[in-house]
C-alpha cells in the first residue's frame, strides 16, 4: 500500500500539473462540454482557470443525477441561475430531467425559449416517474417551432400540433410514454418536411405512418408500444 507521504506527493503532483497544463479556450470549452452539468461546475476547483469554464458550455444538460432532491423552488433558481449566468450565444444541446409533480409549464416553456434563442439544436424534455398519465404536460408546436432545431425528444409530455403547421427544419423526432393521437401524427408528417428519423417508444394510442411522399423520411422505431393499430402507406 502507498504511504501517506507518497500519496499526498502525488496529489500535489497531480495537482501542480494540471495547473501548468495550457490548453486554448477553445479546446478546454469543447472538453466541459461533454462533461455533465454537475460536474462541469465540479470541475472549476481544480484550477482557477477553470473556474468558469463551464460558464462557456455548449451542452446545457440537467440530468436526473443533477435534479433529484429538489423541490420546483430550488429546481427553478438552479435553471435559472445557470441561464442567467452562462456567456456562450450559442449550445448545441438542452435536455432536462423533471420530476412531474415539480414540473411548472410556463417556467419549462421559458428555459426552452432561453435555449431557442441561443440555437440549440437538441432539445429533449423528460418528465418522470415514467408512466403515461392522463392529465400530461402538452406542449403549443410553436414552442419548438425554431430553425436552429434539428432533434426533439419528449418523454412523458405531449405537443399539440395542428394543422396549419410547420417543422421545416426539425429532423428526428422521439416521442416515448406518450398516448398518440391520429391527427397529431397526420400533423407531423404533412409538417415535417425534412423529417429523417421517427421514434416512438412505450407508447399507445393509433399510429398512420404516412411518410411516402417525405424524400428525406430514413427510419421509423416503434419500441415496446402498445397500439391500437399500425397503418402504413
Amino acid at each position: 500500500m502507498e504511504s501517506k507521504e507518497h500519496s499526498t506527493c502525488k496529489r500535489l503532483a497531480t495537482q501542480q500539473d494540471i495547473n501548468n497544463l495550457y490548453l486554448p479556450n477553445e479546446i478546454l470549452e469543447n472538453i466541459i462540454s461533454f462533461l455533465p452539468l454537475k460536474e462541469a461546475i465540479k470541475f472549476g476547483i481544480l484550477s482557477k482557470r477553470f473556474e468558469e469554464s463551464w460558464l462557456y458550455s455548449r451542452n446545457l444538460n440537467f440530468d436526473r443525477v443533477l435534479v433529484t432532491g429538489q423541490n420546483r423552488k430550488n429546481l427553478a433558481k438552479i435553471v435559472n441561475k445557470v441561464f442567467d449566468y452562462h456567456l456562450r450565444p450559442e449550445i448545441k444541446s438542452f435536455s432536462l430531467c423533471i420530476k412531474e409533480k415539480y414540473a411548472d409549464k410556463s417556467s419549462v416553456e421559458i428555459w426552452v425559449k432561453k435555449a431557442m434563442q441561443k440555437g440549440v439544436e437538441e432539445l429533449d424534455l423528460d418528465f418522470f416517474p415514467h408512466i403515461i398519465e392522463k392529465d400530461q404536460h402538452c406542449f403549443s408546436a410553436d414552442l419548438f417551432d425554431f430553425e436552429s432545431l434539428r432533434v426533439l425528444k419528449l418523454t412523458n409530455c405531449s405537443i399539440n400540433i395542428k394543422l396549419p403547421s410547420k417543422f421545416n427544419f426539425l429532423k428526428t423526432l422521439v416521442l416515448r410514454l406518450v398516448h398518440v393521437k391520429l391527427e397529431m401524427v397526420d400533423a407531423l408528417f404533412s409538417s415535417c418536411k425534412l423529417l429523417e428519423n421517427l421514434g416512438f417508444d412505450e407508447c399507445t394510442g393509433y399510429l398512420r405512418i404516412s411518410a411516402g411522399y417525405l424524400k428525406t423520411f430514413k427510419e421509423l422505431n416503434i419500441i415496446n408500444c402498445d397500439v391500437i393499430h399500425i397503418d402504413v402507406r
